[in-house]
C-alpha cells in the first residue's frame, strides 16, 4: 500500500543561525494547546510537528547550497528536481535559511493540514513560500 506524502518548502532571512534555530523555530508552549513559533505565524500554520521539520542557515542561501545538503532530505529523490526547477524560478534575495516540512496521510498522520495548504499570508514579508508537493512511496 502506498502512503501519500507531502513536502512544503518556504525561504527566508534570519541575522545568525541561532536566530533562526533558538528564536524564530523555537514553539512558545505557553499555550498548550497551541504551541506557535515565529516562523508557524509568518506561515500561517497554527500547529504542525516539529519533528517532521528540517531548517538550514547559511551566510547566502544559494540551489548549490541546497543541493549539496539534499542527502539529509527523507524521500528526496521524489521531489527534489521539481524543487530545483521551483527555486530555480525565484529571487533569494538576501534569504539565507531554508525549511522543509513535510507531512503524511493515512494510518501516521502528520502534518496533514499542509494537504489543503495554500502558502503563506499575504502580509508576510520574513517568509516565502517556494514548494508543495504531494508524492506516494511504498
Amino acid at each position: 500500500m502506498k502512503t501519500e506524502k507531502i513536502v512544503c518548502v518556504w525561504i527566508g532571512y534570519c541575522a545568525t543561525a541561532a536566530d533562526l534555530y533558538a528564536d524564530y523555530l523555537d514553539c512558545n508552549y505557553d499555550d498548550e494547546d497551541q504551541p506557535i513559533s515565529k516562523f508557524g505565524k509568518d506561515a500561517g500554520l497554527l500547529y504542525y510537528d516539529e519533528d517532521a521539520m528540517e531548517s538550514w542557515w547559511f551566510p547566502e542561501l544559494t540551489v548549490d547550497r541546497v543541493i549539496e545538503y539534499k542527502d539529509n532530505l527523507p524521500d528526496n529523490e521524489l521531489y527534489f528536481d521539481d524543487l530545483l526547477a521551483a527555486l530555480l524560478r525565484k529571487d533569494f534575495g538576501s534569504t539565507n535559511f531554508i525549511s522543509f516540512m513535510f507531512g503524511e496521510s493515512g494510518a501516521h498522520e502528520t502534518n496533514e493540514m499542509l494537504f489543503a495548504y495554500e502558502g503563506t499570508p499575504d502580509h508576510t514579508k520574513a517568509l516565502t513560500f517556494v514548494f508543495r508537493k504531494t508524492y506516494k512511496t511504498m
